[in-house]
């Protein structure tokens, strides 16, 4: 199997791995999540997702 690298968009123009990729996504999403003021709503239109979202984030 070909493993896919994907290109940053960024000075260094680096090729990474799929799972370099998603640690990559997953730190964005945390930074988000954990910086805002007076919260961070997020907002997931499939229901399947949503399901799966919230065993990991708390609701009000």
């Amino acid at each position: 199997m070909i493993e896919k690298k994907w290109k940053l968009v960024h000075a260094t123009q680096t090729f990474i791995s799929d799972e370099k990729l998603k640690e990559y996504i997953q730190y964005i999403y945390y930074v988000l999540m954990t910086r805002g003021i007076r919260g961070t709503y997020l907002y997931v239109c499939d229901s399947e997702l949503r399901k799966y979202i919230s065993q990991y984030v708390d609701t009000l």
